[in-house]
């Protein structure tokens, strides 16, 4: 009989324990949870993907966090709305630039390039995109300006070269007088 009783106390006793770790356990999982969350937000927010990890930081329960982590989440969710606004204005931005090169209107496109390129929120390929169209656009525009002739072609377009042949064909020509037309050329900048 006192094997049975102390089979039961056994028992019992790991019952209760098994009672008690149980929510712990579930608890730790909520936390690593939590913090997973907590860090594929913050990934995201570095990686200037401001909607998903706005998406991300809303989905962290915030009561598993410890303190300080609890904070910085809270720092994040008061600053990615402004990141988003001002990353969907630069793209805005980027946009009317295009237009405004396509339309001429090379000082209104070299301003909203450079508007592009200092934009933080904007990742750093389409910013040092923005950076070259300015500067093409101003090199546009100071031609435009000193009236010496077309502005030069975009720096993406690769000029075509066509070989002359080697040897002309025989053809017969008749001889025709044309003017010959003397150009000047141009003024070195100053």
């Amino acid at each position: 009989m006192q094997l049975r009783n102390t089979s039961v106390w056994l028992v019992m006793t790991v019952g209760l324990l098994a009672m008690l770790a149980g929510p712990a356990w579930a608890q730790d999982a909520q936390t690593d949870q939590a913090q997973a969350l907590m860090g594929q937000g913050v990934e995201q927010f570095k990686a200037l993907n401001f909607t998903e990890a706005k998406a991300t930081f809303l989905r962290v329960d915030r009561a598993q966090l410890p303190q300080a982590q609890a904070q910085q989440l809270d720092s994040y969710l008061s600053r990615v709305d402004l990141a988003i606004k001002q990353q969907s204005a630069g793209l805005e931005a980027f946009d009317a630039a295009e237009q405004a090169a396509r339309d001429g209107e090379l000082a209104r496109a070299q301003q909203l390039y450079e508007r592009v390129a200092a934009n933080e929120f904007i990742p750093a390929e389409l910013r040092k995109s923005a950076r070259a169209e300015a500067a093409l656009a101003a090199q546009r525009l100071r031609l435009a300006q000193d009236g010496q002739g077309q502005p030069a072609e975009p720096a993406d377009e690769q000029p075509v070269i066509v070989e002359a042949p080697t040897e002309a064909p025989a053809v017969e020509i008749e001889s025709v007088e044309a003017p010959v037309i003397v150009l000047d050329p141009p003024a070195e900048p100053s």
